[in-house]
């Protein structure tokens, strides 16, 4: 339900603003990674609140910061033309974190394929429940919709059902999804 607030408030910031809030809205995502012992205990508390975990993350510089480096390459190009975005924790980091970032490159004319796990592990989420979970933002944001049904945004199972990504285990759909990407 967060979801289209989320990316309206996106769409009204500048688009300079607009990219850190993308890389904060990555970061405050995937605190949500019942993982690490910190934020279990916190989910268990008082459940993952995203503009909670917002707040938290700290004022730039990051420790490591290239976000100004990859605005400059957006701005003097070339575009991203086809990327493979692997999407790693279920929740708040696919939806609200993940989702806002490949529908910001979908706009700026790339085709988006989110990998995700085959199989459950932990809190990941697998390819089936991404394309879920798609399927019910359609209705609230017509950029995504439009997008997923020209074809510029995709999902593809990785092959993988192991907590992380094991880039050694995956499967010939996500090859192939990573043949010519950027």
């Amino acid at each position: 339900e967060l979801y289209p607030h989320v990316v309206r408030r996106l769409d009204r910031l500048p688009e300079e603003q607009r990219m850190e809030a993308l890389a904060r809205g990555i970061f405050a995502g995937n605190e949500f990674d019942l993982g690490c012992e910190a934020t279990t205990a916190r989910y268990h508390d008082d459940g993952h609140d995203f503009e909670e975990a917002m707040g938290r993350i700290a004022p730039r510089p990051w420790p490591e910061d290239d976000l100004d480096a990859w605005c400059e390459r957006l701005r003097r190009g070339p575009s991203y033309r086809r990327v493979l975005f692997f999407v790693d924790n279920a929740g708040a980091d696919a939806v609200l974190g993940c989702l806002p970032l490949a529908r910001w490159l979908v706009q700026r004319g790339a085709t988006v394929t989110l990998a995700a796990n085959s199989l459950p592990a932990l809190n990941d989420i697998t390819a089936a429940e991404l394309d879920t979970a798609i399927a019910h933002l359609r209705p609230v944001d017509a950029v995504l919709d439009a997008a997923v049904t020209d074809g510029r945004l995709g999902t593809v199972a990785s092959g993988c059902g192991t907590p992380l990504i094991d880039l050694a285990d995956v499967s010939d759909a996500c090859n192939e999804a990573a043949s010519g990407s950027d």
